[in-house]
């Protein structure tokens, strides 16, 4: 007998599941209120204290949560942490740069940010991206 499927009724009650709850969108300060970004459009993010700034193509955007929990929310597939202050988009990296010993992600945004690559995460970065 095959195993039942992720979405089969054998598999756990969602509040079993230690797992936090996915972010559909990323809410990010504008103006008087809150804006629902796509989390696609997010080319990196970058740690401000308790709060995290939201990078895009269309400039920086506040976000009330802390990057440990976007980390824990934003599908695995796409965001990967690469710094402790840092968490990048894959599908906006544009390229790997490495200057003086460190690696940097080149990003497809304005004025093409580098987003720095800690050393004790780049060699789970280099399988992930078969380099």
């Amino acid at each position: 007998a095959a195993a039942p499927s992720a979405g089969s009724p054998a598999s756990p009650p969602a509040a079993a599941r230690p797992a936090a709850e996915p972010l559909v969108k990323l809410p990010v300060e504008k103006g008087q209120g809150i804006v629902l970004l796509d989390p696609a459009d997010a080319v990196y993010l970058q740690a401000d204290g308790h709060y995290t700034t939201v990078h895009t193509a269309d400039g920086a955007f506040f976000c009330g949560l802390p990057l440990s929990e976007l980390e824990a929310r934003l599908d695995a597939r796409s965001f990967v942490r690469t710094h402790r202050g840092y968490i990048v988009n894959l599908r906006h990296a544009r390229a790997v740069e490495r200057q003086d010993g460190r690696a940097a992600f080149v990003m497809a945004a304005p004025g093409a940010p580098r987003v720095p690559v800690s050393r004790n995460r780049a060699e789970a970065l280099k399988k992930r991206l078969a380099l």
